[in-house]
């Protein structure tokens, strides 16, 4: 009986690496072309990004020898990539990379919340999503889809005990270092914990702790290397965030999505099928 179940998994896993090398290939097929192309609809994102992960790996410090309304967090993709001799070529891979983790973490998902054809076909549909145009460059968003759906993962299927929440906390608080203007997301969680999932104070606690490490680390750390670090922080980073107005890009990039899923029949075949696993 035992034999049988495990020939049963490895019979499951072996069909399941035929599918991921489906996706490996359709991913290659819809990426490779811009990835010697420096520049993908004028989109100057990526560029500032990769001249800001250069300027760290040469030991200059952010905020004071260049700036950029973001957290080193933000950077640190392209600074891996800032490594290589061709920055252009090594994050649109590491971009891939993190687009094919996400469609692994999506069909774990999916194949639990419905079945392993529906998960399959919202693959398919996520990578199509992805091919367009507008995400070929590797932008901030690419690299924060693992870490959407590894809390959404643990929030769905794991246990609401302190160990969890603590790791779901941690990953917010990535996720909004990253982009600050997602900053939504930890008190979207939180209402969630509350009201829907009902934890008690000690689970909450954790779910708090874990979303101050990250934050504690980052501003630790910079007060430490820099003189007045955390003056300069605060004048040159929440300052300038608030400014700048992060809560409406917020809204308007919620906005643009739901307008950019609506606009092809490939999005909304995407949504159509999200809404199946759901309900």
């Amino acid at each position: 009986m035992k034999l049988n179940h495990f020939t049963k998994s490895i019979n499951l896993i072996l069909f399941n690496l035929h599918f991921f090398l489906l996706i490996i290939i359709l991913l290659i097929i819809t990426r490779i072309g811009y990835w010697n192309l420096i520049l993908v609809e004028g989109q100057w994102d990526e560029i500032t990004y990769l001249i800001a992960g250069r300027e760290i790996l040469k030991g200059k410090i952010p905020y004071i020898d260049f700036y950029e309304i973001k957290t080193v967090f933000s950077f640190f993709p392209y600074i891996v990539a800032s490594i290589f001799e061709n920055k252009i070529i090594a994050i649109r891979i590491l971009g891939s990379i993190s687009i094919l983790i996400s469609t692994y973490l999506l069909f774990l998902q999916c194949r639990q919340l419905s079945n392993e054809n529906i998960a399959k076909i919202t693959c398919f549909l996520f990578i199509g999503l992805n091919s367009s145009i507008e995400y070929q460059s590797s932008g901030i968003t690419l690299f924060i889809y693992p870490f959407l759906l590894l809390i959404s993962h643990t929030l769905i299927f794991g246990k609401k005990n302190s160990n969890n929440l603590f790791i779901v906390g941690f990953l917010t608080s990535v996720v909004c270092l990253m982009r600050l203007n997602f900053y939504p997301l930890a008190i979207v969680n939180f209402i969630l914990l509350i009201f829907i999932f009902k934890v008690n104070i000690k689970e909450i606690l954790s779910y708090i702790l874990g979303g101050l490490l990250p934050l504690i680390l980052f501003v630790s750390v910079y007060s430490s290397l820099v003189n007045n670090g955390f003056y300069i922080l605060y004048e040159s980073l929440f300052l300038n965030m608030m400014a700048a107005g992060n809560y409406i890009n917020y809204l308007w990039h919620t906005r643009e999505i739901i307008i950019y899923l609506f606009d092809d029949i490939v999005g909304v075949i995407f949504l159509f099928s999200t809404l199946i696993i759901i309900f």
